[in-house]
């Protein structure tokens, strides 16, 4: 079946669109560095001509800024059930919506460099748009919840609400690669689910 292009030519005789290159690009940000994911390279994993990538999504750019809004989705998903798990109370939401952006990025290490080397250097419109909106919807959650908080003195009236948001960010971001820096100094530190748990427990603590 040929693309809706005319350029591209699916592989395996899968009519490949614009969903299923997002989907490529996605997955090969499980353990690629975005820095070299390629038009080349998601139209090699997915088996269409590179102009197809082109037809839908103008540049390399733009494919990216695509890629971390589907996460960033997914991310959404998982704080909905996360809400869900917790007992409502602000310190609950905050702790599963710190466990939900963990397990988010144990499943995609690099999109937060995904979004500090690709979407937040570039001038297209769609990645100025998707950090824009993810930051303030990520601010807002935490505003929010640290509001409720605050009127309930469970947390600090004189807390920083950005700062702590960027630094849940940080700590979050370095479990992966701290994965290794915790072995290195422990020798053995057991099983990764185990250890996630952990990790979690301390951030939120």
């Amino acid at each position: 079946m040929a693309s809706r292009s005319g350029k591209g030519q699916p592989g395996a005789g899968l009519s490949v669109g614009r969903d299923m290159l997002i989907e490529v690009t996605c997955n090969l940000l499980k353990t690629t560095q975005p820095a070299t994911i390629t038009r080349a390279l998601v139209a090699r994993e997915t088996g269409v001509d590179p102009s197809l990538i082109r037809y839908y999504f103008r540049n390399r750019s733009v494919l990216l800024a695509a890629a971390a809004s589907r996460m960033a989705e997914r991310y959404g998903q998982m704080i909905e059930q996360a809400n869900v798990r917790s007992d409502g109370s602000p310190v609950s939401l905050l702790r599963e919506r710190i466990r939900a952006l963990i397990d988010l990025l144990a499943t995609y290490p690099y999109f937060h460099r995904l979004l500090t080397e690709e979407i937040m250097p570039s001038a297209e419109p769609e990645a100025v748009e998707m950090f824009r909106q993810m930051t303030e919807r990520g601010t807002l959650s935490y505003d929010a919840i640290l509001s409720a908080g605050i009127e309930q003195g469970v947390f600090d009236a004189n807390i920083n609400r950005t700062m702590l948001f960027t630094a849940i960010i940080g700590m979050s971001e370095f479990y992966m690669p701290g994965l290794r820096v915790m072995a290195e100094a422990e020798g053995d530190i057991g099983p990764e689910a185990e250890t996630r748990a952990a990790y979690t427990e301390f951030v939120c603590n």
